[in-house]
């Protein structure tokens, strides 16, 4: 899809729940992409239009694919800035995977805000991939802590070393 314009590349995106503000709070750091709109729609879906990140590519699947390549120092120092910029107002971003964090031009963003939400007051969600190594802490509808943030990015980091 494209802005009416035609000028911008954009991801349509829909959700049952949408860290907005988190969302917008990055963006305008310019540590995830930039966010056009997000509104509830009908049937209480988000929907979310924002910036295609040209050339990105999650580390996920830069590690992955048939020829995998490096991830840039950079990324982890920018999703490591991104998690400060929440935590010091208050958001927890709550899945950071490797699949949401994405490389583009020797920079990281965070992308998939879906879980974000405020710490000590907002919850996971109902469904969990037990398959992913989470904080001791997190369960279905458990609150969320700047903890369970921290936790994953060590896991992240340690997948990178």
């Amino acid at each position: 899809a494209a802005t009416p314009d035609g000028a911008t590349e954009v991801v349509v995106k829909f959700a049952s729940r949408y860290g907005k503000a988190a969302h917008r709070l990055l963006s305008d750091a310019k540590l995830a992409p930039k966010l056009h709109w997000c509104e509830p729609i009908i049937g209480g879906l988000f929907m979310v239009v924002m910036d295609h990140l040209e050339d990105g590519a999650s580390i996920w699947r830069l590690r992955n694919s048939s020829r995998p390549k490096p991830v840039p120092e950079a990324v982890l120092r920018d999703v490591k800035r991104a998690l400060k910029l929440l935590h010091e107002n208050r958001f927890v971003f709550g899945d950071l995977r490797d699949t949401n964090v994405v490389s583009s031009k020797e920079q990281g963003f965070l992308v998939d805000f879906d879980w974000a939400g405020k710490e000590g007051e907002d919850r996971y969600p109902a469904a969990l991939n037990e398959n992913n190594k989470w904080h001791d802490e997190v369960r279905a509808h458990a609150v969320m802590s700047k903890a369970h943030d921290d936790y994953q990015f060590e896991q992240l980091e340690a997948q990178l070393k």
